[in-house]
């Protein structure tokens, strides 16, 4: 069922979950991305959303969480995640399939965020992850393109929360989907 919601469902501690509770999204949500964006320890939440934006919702303790923070980013968003690119703090970064850029958005380390910065990324990327892809020790972004037989491109971290222009591999090199960061913090 397609509904405006992300469901959370708090854990009991022996392998059993609470009845889910309902947090309403502006539009349908995609992905979500679990970190502790206001540093108290609490696990916050970001959710992407049909109508091209992130909504931040931040812990309030035992499973309960606040109203959400709406940041907009670029056409049709999918495939969020969450990682320090270098300032310190918590960010967000969201592939825009409709416009085929990655929106970044620097975390300010109180649960809010930073305007996005879009960066050129291929055709139609799909979802984002996060790694250090040239051994420099700065977070960099990988997408997989969406249209044709599988291209990749990669933004490589400057470790100061930007990055250098994408870098792409041939149209042929049969990616599909990424596996690592895409929505699993670094540090909690």
């Amino acid at each position: 069922m397609n509904t405006n919601t992300v469901s959370v469902l708090a854990g009991e501690g022996n392998g059993t979950f609470q009845a889910p509770k309902n947090y309403a999204t502006p539009a349908l949500p995609d992905t979500v991305a679990i970190a502790d964006f206001n540093h108290d320890g609490e696990p916050d939440l970001a959710v992407d959303a049909e109508n091209n934006t992130i909504s931040v919702f931040l812990n309030k303790g035992v499973g309960k969480f606040g109203a959400p923070t709406e940041y907009p980013v670029g056409y049709a968003p999918f495939g969020l995640s969450a990682a320090d690119f270098g300032n310190g703090q918590m960010d967000l970064a969201v592939a825009n399939q409709g416009e085929n850029t990655i929106s970044v958005l620097l975390g300010n380390g109180d649960g809010t965020f930073q305007k996005q910065v879009r960066y050129a990324s291929g055709a139609e990327p799909q979802g984002t992850a996060d790694g250090d892809f040239n051994g420099s020790g700065n977070l960099g972004l990988a997408t997989v393109d969406f249209d044709g037989p599988g291209g990749a491109a990669v933004l490589l971290g400057n470790g100061n929360g930007t990055f250098q222009s994408f870098l792409s591999s041939p149209r042929d090199f049969g990616l599909h989907k990424l596996a690592g960061g895409g929505g699993l913090p670094r540090q909690w």
